[in-house]
């Protein structure tokens, strides 16, 4: 994965390889899954890769991080508020996603 500070700089390597990524506003919140569908977070550039979970193919983040939406294999559509000042620095992390249901 790569990152840059603006258009104006250059790309540097962040470490890391997922099929999917979202990035709060000020990024200081980025969350991603791989192809194994395993969910990761990482607390900024500066942060490390935490292993959360498995079970998501796509992952969005609201703007100021406190919120996450997923879509696993099945196409259900997944809902979380993320209290981030309380995420445990334990290797796996479990965020209990709820299954939001549409209907027509």
């Amino acid at each position: 994965m790569y990152w840059r500070n603006g258009k104006d700089d250059i790309f540097k390597n962040m470490g890391g390889i997922l099929t999917h990524v979202s990035v709060s506003d000020d990024g200081q919140h980025i969350w991603g899954v791989n192809s194994k569908n395993n969910i990761f977070y990482r607390n900024g550039i500066e942060g490390d890769w935490k292993y959360m979970e498995t079970g998501l193919k796509q992952i969005a983040v609201s703007g100021d991080g406190q919120h996450i939406w997923g879509v696993n294999k099945s196409d259900h559509i997944y809902y979380k508020k993320i209290n981030l000042g309380n995420l445990p620095k334990t290797p796996k992390i479990s965020v209990d996603l709820s299954k939001i249901v549409i209907k027509s």
